[in-house]
């Protein structure tokens, strides 16, 4: 019989795997790292970055063990990439992570801006943020896997009301001949329904715009007008409407994902599980205060008198999202319907 010789090597290291195994002491395992460049455009002292990102580092490096070291290398306030600009960013591998305004990217990823459409969001951000995330990925993993990109969380926007400069609106007809920014998407078709001009540009240019008279409003959240100071270069904001949102959907690279072995995928999944519902809530009451921020520095805030009046003329514009899905190959009505069926679970939870 022929016999296969061992080095002496060889024989060394079956003795040593032999006394490990004896002594049930454990052969070491190659240690895990993960490496997550997160850009993102939210600045420093952001109510969205308080709530969201940085907690969400703060779940992930927490449960790095014996086995998984974590390194974020976070770059906010926009150093490295913009609210415009971090979809390329992340589909390109530029960066891992990064935080999407569903408004800038709906010709790419139409299906996750069901929230920005004018009535689709009848709560607040707290039943929108949980039944969004569960509309993600329930019925839009795909359109992501086509950018390389997977959503991780999901933040929907309190609806949007107007902020103008030096007009208080009380009927639709009063946005006649007036510029108003919007995020684009459904947002704009809002905007145009109700008489004015859309002009569509980073919320972040919006106070500068303002204040030079480019444009006479924009259509936001309420926690954009104390965080970005509004109320010095506007000085009227509705509080009950509803003309539209945008969501904040923060996705990674799915290169990066895939590069991840399975418990690395569930720790990440696991960070941004934790964040998914401490955030909203935490921001709610931001959204809230910001109004009151703003009357505080001599902001009007008011409700329009008959909101009924400014929903029939928008209203149409939900059919024709869905009937753009369809037309697209989706089934529109179908996603409208399980969009609705998503908030009512939450708001029942």
């Amino acid at each position: 019989m022929r016999r296969r010789m061992l080095t002496g090597t060889a024989v060394l290291a079956t003795l040593c795997l032999a006394l490990n195994a004896c002594s049930g002491t454990e052969v070491p395992t190659t240690k895990e790292t993960i490496d997550l460049r997160f850009g993102d455009y939210l600045t420093s002292g952001h109510p969205t970055r308080d709530a969201w990102s940085e907690p969400f580092i703060e779940e992930l490096e927490k449960r790095a063990d014996d086995t998984i070291d974590i390194n974020v290398d976070y770059i906010g306030g926009g150093e490295l990439v913009g609210a415009t600009s971090t979809y390329d960013a992340l589909q390109d591998g530029v960066i891992d992570m990064g935080s999407l305004v569903s408004n800038y990217i709906s010709d790419y990823l139409p299906i996750a801006g069901i929230a920005e459409v004018p009535g689709a969001l009848q709560d607040d951000s707290i039943q929108g943020s949980a039944a969004l995330i569960k509309f993600l990925r329930n019925h839009a993993m795909g359109e992501f896997a086509d950018q390389n990109m997977r959503p991780v969380m999901a933040y929907a926007v309190d609806p949007y009301n107007l902020v103008t400069s030096d007009t208080e609106l009380e009927h639709p007809s009063d946005l006649n001949g007036l510029i108003v920014r919007g995020g684009g998407g459904a947002l704009n078709d809002s905007i145009q329904a109700l008489g004015a001009s859309p002009v569509q540009m980073s919320v972040a240019d919006t106070y500068m715009s303002l204040d030079r008279g480019v444009i006479d409003g924009s259509a936001l959240g309420g926690v954009s007008i104390a965080s970005y100071d509004l109320f010095d270069v506007a000085g009227y904001a509705t509080r009950n409407l509803k003309v539209g949102s945008a969501s904040l959907i923060y996705a990674v690279n799915d290169d990066w994902w895939q590069s991840l072995s399975p418990k690395a995928q569930r720790i990440v999944e696991e960070a941004a599980a934790a964040v998914q519902r401490s955030a909203p809530p935490e921001v709610y009451d931001v959204e809230q205060k910001s109004y009151e921020e703003a009357a505080d520095a001599g902001m009007t805030v008011y409700d329009v008198p008959n909101p009924g009046e400014w929903e029939s003329a928008y209203q149409h514009i939900a059919d024709e999202w869905a009937t753009r899905m369809t037309e697209s190959g989706k089934d529109g009505e179908a996603l409208m319907a399980a969009w609705r069926g998503y908030l009512d679970d939450a708001a029942q939870s």
